[in-house]
């Protein structure tokens, strides 16, 4: 009796080993990392089948003009470049807010160093400029003795 039980529990793990040796392969095979991966899988397959892009954060930002919805679609769609700092340095004449701008735009090169010393007349404010724009070549030393009236105080201009 012993061994009509061991010969016929032999026999079904014989017979289920065979089965699934020769069996075919089933039409869609699980993954090697189990049910977690498939879930996912159909998870992304719903947001994008049937207009399902739209559902997704992605498909927020991007469908249907939604591109105005995003940080980035905020500063650039619709004139909005000008929300940004660059753009308020730059649209509209912002550039003048700028402190290149402030120096460069609608005559404020002479708000600059350099302007003060150039724009409108401002070369008479330089050290050379005062040597020599409007008279002032009198005041070098070359000017004190060249000017007429500098001659006539040294006593070398006879009359």
């Amino acid at each position: 009796m012993k061994t009509q039980i061991l010969k016929l529990l032999a026999s079904v793990i014989l017979a289920n080993v065979a089965s699934s040796a020769f069996a075919a392969p089933p039409s869609s095979p699980q993954p090697l990392q189990g049910a977690a991966t498939v879930e996912q899988a159909t998870a992304v397959d719903r947001n994008i089948s049937e207009n399902g892009f739209d559902r997704t954060p992605l498909g927020e930002r991007i469908a249907e003009d939604g591109f105005d919805r995003t940080p980035l679609g905020r500063r650039i769609a619709e004139g909005g470049f000008s929300r940004t700092p660059l753009g308020q340095r730059i649209a509209e004449g912002g550039f003048s807010r700028t402190p290149l701008g402030q120096r460069i735009a609608e005559g404020g090169f002479s708000r600059t160093p350099l302007g003060q010393r150039i724009a409108e007349g401002g070369f008479d404010r330089t050290p050379l400029g005062q040597r020599i724009a409007a008279d002032g070549f009198d005041r070098t030393p070359l000017g004190q003795r060249l000017a007429v009236t500098d001659s006539e105080r040294a006593g070398r201009v006879h009359a």
